[in-house]
Order: structure tokens, then C-alpha cells, then sequence
């Protein structure tokens, strides 16, 4: 046999076949071991799948048990609905808005591209731009805020409409503050171009409109120049009306004055309450500046 054998191999054609029977049994060996290795994976697989199904299926049951635990709260204390963010004095701003209330009982706003707002005693709005720029922004007449080159922000209509009070005037708009003359002189001029002189000493009031008209109301006089003044006497003052312009109030008896004007500005003060204020660069005259002092005798 062993002739056989080596006769038989010492074809090259048989001990080709040979070698690749040897070949193809090493191969079948190693994938026997790899599928043995491929079960195992396999069965540790569909253990982890297991796990992980029976942990999102506890966390789930989690989620529900605290939810339902929020909703009976909620039902409770009748805050069912979720409310919108506060984001006064915005009427809507870009999404990621964040506001807070200051002690001072102002309002800080921060929006996502970190433009810092922040409102005002005086009802200005405080700006700090992304680039560390501070701007001081007087809001009005319309409710859009220009803050920043291509940012327009949209005010609460309601913030435009709260009225100021400075040195004991009233109903003074965003941004306006009064000057002082000298001790007992103050002056205010409104956005609309309006101004508005109060002279304590005298208690007397001086409104300035742009188109030239002149209102002088106070204890013992009441008169306008430019302009038709209807009176009409009241229990304890006299209420006014100038036809064309629409200023119009009332003069009280103990100096109270309530004052409309037609930008739509409603001002109330007391004549002969001073600030206090003096302001030594403006002369005591500059309130007959351009004017006929004379026609507050008319």
C-alpha cells in the first residue's frame, strides 16, 4: 500500500488535491469555532436586548407614576395649563429669552445672542449690546425697540402707557425728565416737541406748542396766544379747552393742574411744590426765550 500511496502522490495533480483538502479541513475547523463564537455573541445580544427593554419599560413606568403625580398636583392647585414666560416689558421676543425681576422691582432680560435688557426707573431701557456697548434707549412713540443694527423688538403696549413721575409731575412718558430752570422753574419738553414750563414762584404754567401757540394758565390768569380759550368755571377750579389746539385741563384752586395735551399726554402736578433743583448755567429769564413775557398778563 505504501507503494500505492507513493505512487499515487507523486502525481503533481493528486498531491494538489491534497493540499487543498487540508486546507478546506483547517477552514471548516476555524468555522466551526467561529459560529461557536457567533452563537455566544448572539445569545449575549438578545440578553442585553432584554435588559434594556425591561429597564426602558421600569423608567417608563417611572416617568408615568411622577407624571400622574404632577397632574394630580396640578388639578389641585388649578395650574393645570402651563403659563408663557413672562417676558414684560417685550410683547414677544426671539426664543431662549430669559427674564428675571430685580429687587428694585425692575426687569432684566437676556436673549439668546446675549443682549442684555434692562428697564428703567424713568422707563428708558438700559441696553448692554453682545459687544459690550451700553446704550441708553428711549422707547416710543411707536412700540418698536431699535436696539442694535437689524434688531427691532416689539414693546408691550402696556409699557408705553405707564406714566412717569418726576420731581411731581405725572404722566410724564419714557425717557422725559424734567429740568430745572433755577430753584423754582421747571421745564419739560415731550418728544411731540411740546414744552411744558411750570414757574412755582409764580404759580403760574407756560405750554409751548410747536406751531407756536402759547397756553398761560395760574392762580389769577388764564389766557393763549395763537389760539381761541373756552372756559368753564367748576366748584373748586376753572377746566379750559384751546379750540384749535386741543390743550385742555383743569386749574385748581390749591394749584393742582390737571393738563391734556394732543400728542396725547396727560400731565398732573402742583403748582408751587418745588424740586428743589437749581441749575445755575440757565438763566432765570430763558423762560420768555422767543416768547412775549408780557402775554402772561393778557
Amino acid at each position: 500500500m505504501n507503494g500505492v500511496f507513493e505512487t499515487t502522490f507523486s502525481d503533481p495533480s493528486a498531491r494538489a488535491l491534497h493540499g487543498i483538502l487540508c486546507v478546506l479541513t483547517e477552514m471548516k475547523t476555524d468555522m466551526t469555532s467561529m459560529r461557536t463564537s457567533m452563537e455566544t455573541i448572539a445569545g449575549l445580544y438578545s440578553e442585553s436586548v432584554v435588559m434594556v427593554r425591561d429597564s426602558q419599560a421600569k423608567a417608563s413606568e417611572i416617568l408615568a407614576a411622577h407624571q400622574e403625580r404632577i397632574d394630580q398636583y396640578n388639578d389641585a392647585n388649578g395650574s393645570g395649563a402651563t403659563s408663557p414666560p413672562d417676558l414684560f416689558p417685550l410683547k414677544d421676543a426671539p426664543v431662549g429669552t430669559v427674564a428675571a425681576e430685580l429687587p428694585n422691582g425692575q426687569r432684566l432680560l437676556t436673549l439668546s445672542n446675549g443682549l442684555i435688557l434692562r428697564t428703567e426707573e424713568d422707563y428708558t431701557i438700559t441696553a448692554v449690546l453682545p459687544s459690550g456697548e451700553i446704550k441708553n434707549v428711549i422707547p416710543g412713540p411707536s412700540n418698536e425697540l431699535h436696539v442694535d443694527a437689524g434688531l427691532v423688538l416689539t414693546l408691550d403696549d402696556a409699557y408705553l402707557k405707564r406714566p412717569g413721575t418726576q420731581d411731581g409731575i405725572q404722566g410724564l412718558p419714557p425717557g422725559v425728565v424734567p429740568k430745572a430752570l433755577d430753584e423754582d422753574r421747571v421745564s419739560v419738553t415731550l418728544p411731540s416737541g411740546i414744552r411744558v414750563d411750570l414757574l412755582h414762584d409764580e404759580m403760574m404754567l407756560n405750554v409751548i406748542l410747536p406751531e407756536g401757540i402759547v397756553l398761560m394758565g395760574g392762580a389769577t390768569t388764564l389766557a393763549a396766544s395763537g389760539d381761541t380759550i373756552q372756559k368753564h368755571s367748576l366748584p373748586d377750579g376753572t377746566g379750559f379747552l384751546l379750540e384749535t389746539s386741543g390743550v385742555g385741563g383743569i386749574l385748581y384752586a390749591d394749584g393742582r393742574v390737571e393738563l391734556s395735551l394732543p400728542d396725547g399726554t396727560d400731565l398732573a402736578f402742583t403748582l408751587g411744590k418745588t424740586s428743589g433743583g437749581q441749575n445755575p448755567d440757565v438763566p432765570a429769564d430763558s423762560l420768555c426765550q422767543g416768547l412775549s413775557c408780557d402775554l402772561r398778563n393778557v
